[in-house]
C-alpha cells in the first residue's frame, strides 16, 4: 500500500449540503471537486447515490420541495448564478426560475410549495472598472471580497417561475430568510443599527411574506443573531446568538428561543462550555431543526476539536441519546449527543417526521461523505483512498 501523495489532494471529492426527502425515503448531496486542467472548483448535485444535474460548473444548495417532488437548486448553468426547480418525481428537465441580475443564495420552499423565498446580494454599480468610494467600515469581507457596493436582501419568487420580489429595504443587510408554519410571515437576521459597521450587531425581525411589510424586531441586540427558524406551531423562533457586538466570532454561538412576538428570550445552552457550529456574516448557516412537536432542537456543537450533533430539550430532559458532556464536563440531562462520536458532523437534514436524520461527516482519514445518523454512508466520493496509507494524527 503506497503513501499518500500531495498530487493525491486533486483527487479529494467533498460532500456538502446533505438534504434528506420530507418523508425520508431520498438524499440529495452535493459533490465538490477540483478541475485542474481549469485550475477551478466544481461542483453537482447528487440524489441517492447518482447524479443528478450536469448543467453547471457550480452547483449547490439543494432543498426538497414540501410534497418532496421537486428539488430546487442553485446553478451557474445560464452564465450566472440562478435559481432552477429539478421535477424529481415525474422527471424531466430543470427549469430556470429566477431571471436576476443579483446571485441568488439560500433558496427556500414555502409551506405550501407554490413560493421560494432566496436572498441576494443587490448590487447597484457600473459593469466597467471605476474607482470606488468607500463611505462604511464593512467594505470587505472574508470569501466575498469587495461588498461595499451592495447589500444582501430578501426576496421571493413564484417556484413555477416569474418576476422576483423585494421583500426588505434597501440599506442595510437582510441574511438567512425562513418561513412561518403558515407561510404568512418570514423571518431574517439584519443590521438596522446606524453603526451597524462599526458593531456588527444583526437582530431577528420577521415580515409579512406578501410584501414585506409590518416589520418586527424580535431580538432585543447586543450581539450576532443567526438562522432564525419558526417553531411547528409558529410561536417561538429558534436561533444562534453570539454575544460580540464587534466580530461575531470571538465567542461562543448559543442556541437560543425567543416569542415569534419577541418576548421570553431564554438560552438554551447557557449551562455547556461548548458553542454551536455558527457561520460568521454573511455566510450561510444552517438553522436549529424544531421536533414535530416542538419540544426539542437539534444543532451541531464544536466539542474537543470534533463537530457533534446535539438534540436539546427546551424544557425537562432529552428522551434520546446519550448525555451529552463537553471535554472535561458533567454530563447535563437537556442534551443528547446522537451520531458519531468522532470526526466532523455538519448540520444535519431532517425528514418531516423528525425520524432520518443525516447529514456530512469526516475524520482524520477520509474527507465528507454522507451519512445517516447510525453512522452509515451513503455515498462513497473518495473509495481510492483505500488504496493509499494515511495517517491518524
Amino acid at each position: 500500500m503506497r503513501a499518500l501523495v500531495p498530487a493525491d489532494v486533486v483527487r479529494l471529492r467533498n460532500v456538502v449540503d446533505v438534504q434528506v426527502s420530507p418523508d425520508g425515503g431520498r438524499v440529495a448531496h452535493v459533490v465538490e471537486w477540483c478541475d485542474p486542467e481549469a485550475d477551478a472548483m466544481r461542483s453537482a448535485i447528487w440524489i441517492d447515490g447518482r447524479r443528478a444535474t450536469w448543467g453547471g460548473r457550480r452547483e449547490g444548495s439543494p432543498r426538497w420541495s414540501p410534497d418532496g417532488g421537486s428539488l430546487c437548486f442553485v446553478s451557474d448553468r445560464s452564465g450566472r448564478p440562478e435559481i432552477w426547480v429539478l421535477p424529481v418525481a415525474s422527471g424531466g428537465e430543470a427549469r430556470r426560475v429566477t431571471e436576476s441580475p443579483h446571485a441568488p443564495e439560500q433558496p427556500a420552499w414555502s409551506p405550501d410549495g407554490r413560493t421560494l423565498l432566496y436572498s441576494a446580494r443587490k448590487v447597484e454599480r457600473s459593469e466597467h472598472v471605476r474607482p470606488q468610494v468607500v463611505t462604511r467600515l464593512r467594505y470587505l469581507l472574508n470569501g466575498r471580497h469587495y461588498v461595499g457596493d451592495g447589500f444582501w436582501q430578501a426576496f421571493s419568487v413564484p417556484a413555477a417561475g416569474g418576476d422576483s420580489r423585494q421583500l426588505t429595504a434597501d440599506g442595510w443587510h437582510h441574511l438567512h430568510p425562513a418561513w412561518s408554519p403558515d407561510g404568512a410571515r418570514i423571518a431574517f437576521c439584519t443590521t438596522r443599527n446606524p453603526d451597524w459597521d462599526l458593531e456588527w450587531v444583526w437582530d431577528v425581525h420577521t415580515a409579512a411574506s406578501a410584501d414585506g411589510g409590518d416589520l418586527r424586531r424580535i431580538t432585543a441586540g447586543g450581539g450576532v443573531c443567526l438562522a432564525p427558524a419558526f417553531s411547528p406551531d409558529g410561536r417561538q423562533i429558534a436561533y444562534l446568538f453570539n454575544a460580540n457586538p464587534t466580530t461575531g466570532s470571538t465567542v461562543d454561538y448559543h442556541v437560543w428561543v425567543v416569542g415569534a412576538d419577541g418576548s421570553g428570550a431564554r438560552d438554551l445552552t447557557g449551562d455547556l462550555d461548548r458553542g454551536a457550529l455558527g457561520r460568521e456574516p454573511p455566510a450561510a448557516q444552517p438553522a436549529p431543526i424544531w421536533s414535530p412537536d416542538g419540544r426539542h432542537l437539534t444543532w451541531v456543537c464544536r466539542d474537543g476539536g470534533v463537530a457533534r450533533i446535539v438534540r436539546t430539550a427546551l424544557d425537562g430532559e432529552a428522551t434520546s441519546g446519550a448525555r451529552f458532556a463537553p471535554a472535561g464536563g458533567e454530563p447535563s440531562g437537556r442534551h443528547a449527543a446522537i451520531g458519531p462520536a468522532e470526526g466532523a458532523a455538519s448540520w444535519p437534514s431532517a425528514s418531516a417526521d423528525g425520524r432520518r436524520l443525516v447529514f456530512a461527516y469526516s475524520d482524520a482519514h477520509r474527507p465528507p461523505e454522507a451519512c445517516d445518523v447510525d453512522g452509515s454512508r451513503l455515498s462513497d466520493e473518495n473509495a481510492w483512498l483505500s488504496e493509499v496509507r494515511t495517517v491518524a494524527p
